[in-house]
């Protein structure tokens, strides 16, 4: 039963690939390669499809692993913003350095939400090299002559050198190239005059906000973020219902519906750092938020790409020391997304993300919808199994300067215990998500069983790492919530007389209707 990876792996899709397979096959892919959440972009035009995958998705969950089956892959969702993507009449276009290329920015929201890039708007122009589409026309007002172009984080860069037509909605600019390479269908734009900024919000973005999105999204996925107050705003919004916060643990939500199963509560956000800016303003942000996504190749735009190492490595370790959640993104497997093997590099830099203490990774659409998408699991699949066979002979549980208060002490307490018991598996009873994320920080190789009472938190705890949620079918009191766990254990889990476990409760919050911290070791009799 726990032969699963610790570290999670997060599969990425388009809107497109609605329109090029059918529900029933996402949801089944999803479920024969047991992976474990899904990320894309949000628009309300999508809302009933998500619905019916999440529907899909659970009732082809696996049978034989006899686990509650009510949803467990999240989905992590994203607005459109300020996007950019190439379009081309062709599959690719190959351009050297010194080239001289005409290329047209042109506002189109619905495709740049979608995926969907038509190569009619090259057939219609015979004055473009290609076209870019935008999704905002306030995105053209900073491009000007000496703005550099970088296409795919790099993979092509130009510069522009004469501006031909500027109209409101639309631009075309001769370029040139100043570091060649290939351009491909559906590459992102980037560019220090392309604004990114997530205020304000585009009327369609704002629209999602309004329909199913706080229902669909386990996750929220922001960036361009620049103050607490844009941060607060979306969470306003978001949390219609006005769901309190425990004071102790400002992103645990309090309120009746976290005891009912399919009560309805707000999705979590990850910051997306992907800009110096993102970058300075998470420590002023970290109480506010649930976790971090750190889109490195973005990032290596901003700053140089060889800091990026070191400050994955001390973001991760500041998203386990505040008990963040933490996802890294960008590159992974990327090759894979034409070769049916991985290069060397990118298979250590997935068993690096594993060592330093991901909770999860992210594979991009460029690979999940290529040829070589259920090929690029498998090798990842077992990369992190190699990896965290390492790590669990060298784990070491944290230093000192990680026990902040009561909670890291009974947390960490628990984990040394399982330790040294050699139990089989740390169970936690929580109610918000905090206790489970709390264990998930101290990334002890020993697997962690969670225990909910809602269907969405259950989700949003499958993104931790080491994490198993199920979710309960009511509120127990303490004696017989201990009898259910055992019974959950030896009827889900495979546990046999004389297996031992460890129990964890934290509800030292308002949360709870009655304080309570502890944990104790028990064995199956």
């Amino acid at each position: 039963m726990f032969n699963l990876n610790q570290t999670k792996i997060i599969w990425s899709l388009t809107q497109q690939v609605f329109q090029q397979k059918s529900i029933d096959d996402i949801a089944s892919f999803f479920v024969k390669e047991k992976l474990c959440a899904l990320r894309m972009t949000y628009t309300k035009n999508i809302s009933s499809k998500l619905s019916q995958l999440r529907q899909k998705i659970s009732e082809n969950s696996l049978v034989q692993e006899n686990l509650p089956k009510e949803g467990l892959c999240p989905f992590i969702l994203e607005f459109v913003g300020r996007a950019a993507l190439v379009t081309l009449a062709e599959k690719e276009k190959v351009c050297s350095d010194g080239d001289i290329l005409s290329v047209t920015f042109q506002e189109n929201f619905q495709n740049c939400a979608t995926g969907v890039l038509f190569s009619t708007y090259q057939k219609n122009s015979t004055s473009s090299d290609f076209h870019v589409l935008i999704s905002a026309k306030d995105m053209l007002k900073d491009l000007k002559v000496g703005s550099f172009l970088s296409f795919s984080y790099g993979a092509v860069e130009m510069k522009i050198e004469r501006v031909t037509l500027r109209a409101e909605d639309q631009c075309l600019f001769q370029c040139k190239v100043v570091s060649g390479g290939t351009l491909k269908f559906g590459m992102e734009v980037h560019s220090p005059d392309i604004s990114r900024d997530l205020f304000p919000l585009l009327p369609q973005d704002a629209e999602s906000l309004e329909n199913e999105f706080g229902n669909l999204a386990d996750y929220l996925v922001v960036s361009g973020i620049q103050s607490l107050e844009e941060l607060s705003l979306i969470q306003k919004k978001i949390n219609k219902n006005e769901t309190g916060k425990s004071v102790r643990h400002p992103t645990v939500p309090i309120q009746k519906n976290i005891y009912a199963a399919d009560g309805e509560l707000p999705p979590k956000i990850l910051l997306k750092i992907d800009s110096k800016k993102s970058l300075d303003f998470l420590k002023t942000s970290l109480v506010q938020i649930d976790g971090v996504f750190l889109s490195r190749s973005e990032l290596g735009l901003d700053i140089h790409p060889n800091e990026l190492p070191i400050i994955q490595k001390e973001v991760i370790s500041l998203c386990n020391k505040s008990a963040k959640s933490i996802v890294i993104a960008s590159e992974l497997m990327q090759s894979m997304s034409v070769n049916i093997n991985p290069t060397r590099a990118e298979v250590s830099d997935v068993s690096n993300a594993a060592f330093d203490g991901a909770d999860a990774l992210v594979i991009s659409h460029d690979v999940t919808e290529g040829e070589n998408s259920a090929a690029a699991i498998q090798v990842t699949l077992d990369t992190l199994k190699n990896a965290e066979a390492w790590i669990e002979k060298k784990w070491l549980p944290y230093e000192k300067d990680f026990i902040q208060n009561d909670d890291d002490v009974v947390t960490y307490g628990a984990v040394r215990m399982a330790e040294n018991c050699r139990a089989k598996a740390i169970v936690c009873f929580t109610e918000g998500g905090y206790t489970a994320v709390r264990l998930a920080s101290m990334k002890t190789p020993i697997p962690v069983i969670a225990l909910t009472f809602n269907h969405k938190i259950m989700r949003q705890l499958q993104l931790l790492r080491g994490m198993i949620p199920v979710c309960l079918e009511k509120k127990e009191i303490t004696e017989n919530l201990l009898l259910k766990t055992k019974e959950i254990l030896c009827q889900n889990f495979s546990f046999e007389k004389g297996d031992s476990f460890v129990f964890i409760s934290l509800s030292k919050s308002t949360v709870s209707e009655k304080n309570s911290n502890l944990f104790s070791f028990l064995t199956i009799d």
